[in-house]
């Protein structure tokens, strides 16, 4: 092979490359949506269990374990407020039957002084 023909090979393989590198450029720089926005209810810890990010190719993203230690975190802590939001619930409903018990109870005379 000639010193000619080596040099035309070098560029033919240097603009695939090329290509290549324009396309996953272009396919990065393409705006993408999150599966996460727009839910149409309140975040629940399902939501933050299910989400994704989305990656790059060409720059550097979010660190990924710190990504899911922060989804870890805030997982357990709507875990705990929903079942803290149940059991207040539960509470409120317990004393709202017992006050219309005691309300039953004493006939009307609530209020009377």
């Amino acid at each position: 092979m000639s010193d000619t023909d080596k040099i035309w090979t070098a560029i033919s393989e240097l603009g695939r490359k090329i290509d290549g590198l324009a396309e996953a450029v272009a396919e990065a720089a393409e705006p993408k949506k999150a599966r996460h926005r727009g839910l149409p209810h309140r975040l629940t810890a399902d939501d933050v269990r299910n989400v994704t990010f989305i990656t790059t190719r060409v720059a550097p993203g979010y660190h990924t374990p710190e990504v899911d230690d922060f989804l870890d975190k805030v997982e357990a802590e709507l875990d705990e407020r929903s079942r803290e939001h149940l059991a207040l619930q539960a509470e409120n409903e317990r004393l709202a039957a017992e006050n219309g018990d005691l309300r039953a109870r004493l006939g009307g005379r609530v209020g009377e002084h």
